[in-house]
């Protein structure tokens, strides 16, 4: 599938065409497909050859152990979601519309490749010491970005917030949230649900573009997006599945999402 990822985990070629040979690059997204649908202690390198149509030797060609497989997935997503955001914010020079930029390209990132954002956040505590450092270094620079772009519209009055590392982890936790209920029998597009939230989240902080709810209707639904997590707090840690630790979560628990 191009650019999205659809019910059932169809995963989208074009986030992994750097990943090369071509049997790295189809171990990779087998490998996504199976944590997105089983979870990562949950699959294992049997699963992970066979889903590629290939021999469970050949696993071990590219990937040593299958956690350097969820490394080059969270390196992958994270990398490409922080250019996502870098670009977003470049430019623009009134906050208020760099937030509205911000959260727009970072929702719809997260519902366009909501498996892959969902994987990066969720399964971030199996990763060794080594790689986690490595992944939450990425996170803490695109928690920075938006912060800081919270803490100038501050200065310039044109946000109210009293508390700007707490709005910042709210508005993170928001749209990483996003990857744990989009595709489920929603019927918003990933643009949709990006002018939804970039328009809550400038009232939230206290700030409007107005007339943006109605150049862009969304059709509300039944069901709200379960309880949200962070996926960009930095090197944090707090109690995860099965006893280990993770992110105070960009996907995370960072792009970034997280049970």
């Amino acid at each position: 599938m191009n650019g999205s990822e659809a019910t059932g985990h169809v995963i989208a070629d074009d986030l992994w065409a750097g990943v090369t040979p071509d049997p790295a690059r189809r171990l990779l997204v087998a490998a996504l497909g199976a944590f997105a649908d089983r979870g990562y202690h949950a699959t294992t390198t049997r699963d992970i050859a066979a889903q590629a149509a290939m021999s469970p030797a050949a696993v071990y060609i590219h990937y040593p152990t299958k956690e350097d497989i969820l490394y080059r997935i969270a390196m992958v997503g994270h990398q490409r979601a922080l250019e996502l955001i870098e670009g977003a914010a470049r430019g623009v020079a009134d906050p208020r519309e760099r937030v509205a930029a911000l959260v727009r390209t970072f929702a719809r990132w997260h519902a366009a490749h909501h498996a892959t954002a969902r994987v990066i956040t969720d399964e971030i505590s199996a990763l060794t010491p080594r790689h986690f450092a490595e992944i939450a270094a990425l996170q803490q620079r695109i928690e920075r970005i938006a912060r800081d772009t919270v803490a100038e519209g501050v200065r310039g009055g044109v946000f109210r917030v009293p508390d700007i590392p707490g709005a910042t982890r709210a508005v993170m936790s928001l749209i990483t949230d996003i990857s744990r209920w989009f595709g489920h029998q929603h019927r918003q597009t990933p643009d949709q649900v990006a002018e939804l939230y970039s328009e809550l989240i400038l009232q939230m902080l206290g700030s409007l573009l107005s007339g943006a709810l109605e150049r862009n209707p969304v059709t509300p639904t039944a069901s709200p997006p379960r309880q949200a997590s962070v996926l960009a707090q930095g090197a944090r840690r707090s109690p995860g599945r099965c006893g280990r630790t993770r992110p105070g979560c960009p996907g995370g628990r960072s792009a970034g999402s997280p049970r």
